[in-house]
């Protein structure tokens, strides 16, 4: 028997990256072999940066939690969309990172909501898949993005099924690289 680790880099400077190691079971437990394996692997990828590397223990088939999330309209001030409690507003003057700029359409809205989120959210990366609709995609691998809460307020934007959370994430346990402080 095996104990595989899936290690993937998040970071700007590198396309999407990932690699596996797998080390034999033989006279170690499967606990220690892990945890040998988790400190090499952060040993290896403390130099890619805080939020930068995720550790995933996993059989191969992690999966991130996702959801969509559709405008039915340019928005109104003041709206808002909450992912893992992080609030971001709909503004037509934007003054803060989480404001996001009210466009003359729904995809200028989307579009605007797409760089807003990605530049500040803690917990997802926002995608565009239609005119008018984002992919929100949790930033850890596996069942841990089901997590990841979700809210709005006002009357241009929902998520799918008035969803209160990302789903369809699904693996092991996922856990990020901590910088040596």
């Amino acid at each position: 028997m095996a104990v595989g680790l899936h290690v993937e880099i998040e970071d700007p400077k590198f396309t999407r990256a990932a690699f596996e190691l797998l080390i034999a079971n033989k006279d170690n437990t499967k606990r220690h072999i892990t945890l040998i394996a988790i400190r090499l692997a952060e040993r290896m990828l403390r130099g890619f940066g805080p939020d930068s590397a995720f550790l995933a223990l996993s059989d191969g088939s992690l999966v991130r939690a996702s959801k969509t999330g559709t405008f039915s309209g340019t928005g109104t001030d003041g709206d808002t969309i909450t992912v893992g409690g992080q609030v971001f507003t709909l503004k037509d003057t934007p003054a803060a990172s989480t404001h996001i700029q009210i466009g003359a359409t729904a995809a200028a809205t989307r579009n605007n909501a797409v760089t807003t989120l990605n530049a500040a959210s803690q917990f997802v990366y926002a995608t565009a898949s239609s005119t008018a609709s984002i992919v929100l995609s949790s930033k850890v691998l596996g069942v841990i993005g089901n997590l990841i809460t979700l809210a709005e307020s006002g009357k241009g934007f929902s998520f799918a099924g008035g969803a209160t959370a990302l789903s369809g994430g699904s693996g092991f346990f996922v856990y990020p690289v901590l910088s040596e402080d």
